[in-house]
């Protein structure tokens, strides 16, 4: 497991060094990183945000901007959610807790009281809110390739 991550991550870093490094990108390409979830991030570049407000504590968070203005944002009470956004946006808010999103083009929220949640979105609008709990969803242009989920998650098309 431990070699996986670590391919995993030099292949994120590389990716993230040929994008920073490339002349022809967008004028929005950049990098922030807030590692220990305490609202103080780190930037390179532009057009990357990692965001905390309110009583928000404990939310590691990672934007990156290759082609397109990217963003993290944990509001209210959320706490311990992971959020990663690669040109996209991912948000925790409310009481959002223990949630996991990864987007790619798109957009994942967590709100109200939604807890114990995991996303992976590329190119959709995934939206887990109320009280939807320990739900796992692979979404891809609005379609739902693996999907447990509640009445209070909704995955909406952005591809088409």
């Amino acid at each position: 497991m431990q070699v996986k991550k670590i391919a995993a991550g030099a292949l994120l870093a590389g990716a993230i060094g040929a994008g920073l490094s490339s002349a022809p990108m967008a004028s929005a390409t950049g990098l922030s990183v807030d590692a220990n979830g305490d609202g103080k991030s780190f930037d390179i570049g532009s057009g990357a945000t990692t965001e905390q407000s309110g009583n928000a504590s404990n939310n590691p968070s990672l934007a990156v901007s290759l082609f397109r203005p990217s963003g993290t944002s944990a509001s209210g009470n959320a706490s311990g959610n992971t959020l990663v956004a690669i040109d996209g946006y991912t948000a925790a808010s409310g009481n959002a807790q223990d949630n996991t999103g990864v987007t790619v083009l798109g957009a994942t929220r967590f709100s109200g009281n939604a807890r114990g949640n995991t996303a992976y979105n590329i190119g959709s609008n995934y939206q887990a809110g109320g009280n939807a709990s320990d739900t796992t969803e692979f979404a891809v242009c609005g379609q739902s390739v693996v999907s447990a989920q509640s009445t209070h998650v909704t995955v909406s098309d952005l591809c088409s």
